[in-house]
C-alpha cells in the first residue's frame, strides 16, 4: 500500500480529538476490555464513534452511550469515517478488523492508525499469515501496536513491527471491581470456578482431568461460559459429581458474583492445536482485585500479573501433575493463610491495569505523535 506521508492534525483549543473505533463484532459480550476502554475515552472527552461489521454472537449490555455504525465493506466504511470527519482509527484485533478495515481505509484517508492485537487474532495458524503486523507497523500512518505485555511485544518485533512502535499497555480492569471492597476471606478453599470462552485454549479438559485426580478433596468446580467447545466439555463432565458446568454468557455483575462466591479462580491456559492462546485473560485481573486466588499457567502474557508464590499459583500448559498438587496444597486452606500472595496481586492490578494509567497511554502515545493536545 501506498502510505501518505503522517501530518500532525490541527485542533482549535478545547476540540474533542474524533476517534473511529474499528471493531469486527460489536457490542460483544467477550470484550469487556473495549467497553471499558470506548468508556472511559468518553469520559476524557474524545469524540468517539464505533464502526463495526457484524453483530456479536453474545451481545453485552452497555453502561455508556455512544453512536455505532454498522458497515458492509471498506468504501462504505470510508465513507462513514470522512463523513465524520475522523482524525484518528483505533482497532481491536489484527485480523481481521485492522488488517481488512482499519489499515486500508485510514490509507485511503490519509490519517493515523493504532491497533491492539490480543490473541486469536495474531497467534492461530491461519491468522498468522494474514495479520499484516509488519506492514501495518511499518506504514506511516501506524503510530503504534499496543502489547498486552513483554511477550506480545517481542512476538511483533520477531515479526517486523519496528521496535518503536510497539507499545506496552495491558487491558484495563472494569473500575467496578477496583471500588469492589478487596476482602481477603476466612472460609477454606472449596469452590473452584473457570469463567470464559469455551475454546481448546482455555484448557478446559484439562482442568476436568485435574478435577477428577482431586475428587477425594471435596473441591466443586463450576465452569462458566460460551463458546464452541460446550457439548464437549459437558460430555468430559458428565457423571462427575465435583463439577458443574454453566453455559450461557455472564454480565460484568455476574462475573463479579461468581468472583465473590468462588474460593479459587482456576483457569489452566493452553496453546490450541491450531496455535491459538490467550493473551491475559481480564477474569484474572479481575479475581486478583478481589482477593481472588488464581491457578493459572505461564502462557504468553499471563506472567505480566501471575508468577508462581508471588502474585498467584501457576503451572506450566498441560501439566496435570503440576495442577493436582497446587490443588491439593490449597484445598481446605484459608486464604488468609497466604494472604500475602493476594495482597501482592491486588496492588499489580492497579500498578499494571488501572483503567486511568493502562487507557491514558492511548492519549499519551496519541499526544506524543501531535495527535491530540
Amino acid at each position: 500500500m501506498n502510505s501518505k506521508p503522517l501530518q500532525m492534525i490541527n485542533r482549535k483549543v478545547g476540540e474533542a480529538l474524533r476517534v473511529g473505533y474499528v471493531l469486527y463484532d460489536y457490542p460483544a459480550l467477550s470484550q469487556s476490555f473495549v467497553h471499558g476502554e470506548i468508556k472511559w475515552l468518553l469520559g476524557q472527552g474524545v469524540d468517539a464513534k464505533v464502526y463495526y461489521k457484524a453483530a456479536p454472537d453474545r451481545p453485552a449490555a452497555l453502561d455508556y452511550s455512544v453512536d455505532s455504525f454498522m458497515f458492509s465493506d471498506k468504501k462504505e466504511l470510508l465513507g462513514l469515517v470522512k463523513k465524520h470527519r475522523r482524525q484518528l482509527l483505533h482497532a481491536h484485533f489484527a485480523y481481521p478488523a485492522a488488517a481488512l478495515y482499519a489499515w486500508p481505509v485510514a490509507e485511503k484517508a490519509g490519517i493515523p492508525f493504532t491497533v491492539m492485537p490480543h490473541a486469536v487474532d495474531i497467534f492461530a495458524a491461519p491468522n498468522m499469515k494474514r495479520n499484516h503486523l509488519r506492514d501495518m507497523g511499518r506504514s506511516p500512518l501506524c503510530l503504534a501496536i499496543f502489547a498486552l505485555g513483554p511477550f506480545h511485544g517481542e512476538f511483533y518485533i520477531k515479526n517486523g513491527v519496528p521496535e518503536d512502535k510497539v507499545v506496552l499497555k495491558p487491558n484495563g480492569v472494569d473500575e467496578s471491581f477496583l471500588k469492589d471492597a478487596f476482602e481477603i476471606s476466612d472460609r477454606p478453599v472449596k469452590r473452584v470456578v473457570h469463567v470464559g470462552r469455551l475454546v481448546e485454549k482455555k484448557g478446559l479438559t484439562d482442568l476436568i482431568a485435574a478435577a477428577k485426580r482431586v475428587s477425594d478433596l471435596g473441591l466443586v468446580f463450576d465452569i462458566y461460559g460460551y463458546g464452541p467447545e460446550e457439548e464437549k466439555i459437558k460430555k468430559a463432565a458428565e457423571g462427575l459429581p465435583n463439577i458443574n458446568v454453566h453455559t450461557g454468557g455472564l454480565p460484568h455483575a455476574g462475573v463479579r458474583k461468581v468472583l465473590r462466591e468462588a474460593d479459587l479462580l482456576f483457569i489452566p491456559c493452553k496453546r490450541a492445536k491450531n496455535g491459538d492462546m490467550d493473551g491475559l485473560p481480564t477474569v484474572i485481573m479481575e479475581a486478583a482485585a478481589l482477593g481472588v486466588p488464581v491457578l493459572t499457567t505461564d502462557i504468553s502474557s499471563i506472567p505480566v500479573m501471575m508468577e508462581d508464590g508471588v502474585t498467584g499459583f501457576v503451572c506450566r500448559p498441560g501439566d496435570i501433575d503440576c495442577f493436582e498438587k497446587k490443588l491439593r496444597s490449597l484445598a481446605g486452606k484459608k486464604p488468609s493463610e497466604f494472604g500475602g500472595i493476594l495482597t501482592a496481586a491486588r496492588q499489580r492490578v492497579l500498578d499494571n491495569c488501572d483503567p486511568d494509567k493502562v487507557n491514558r497511554r492511548l492519549l499519551d502515545t496519541w499526544v506524543s505523535y501531535g495527535i491530540a493536545t
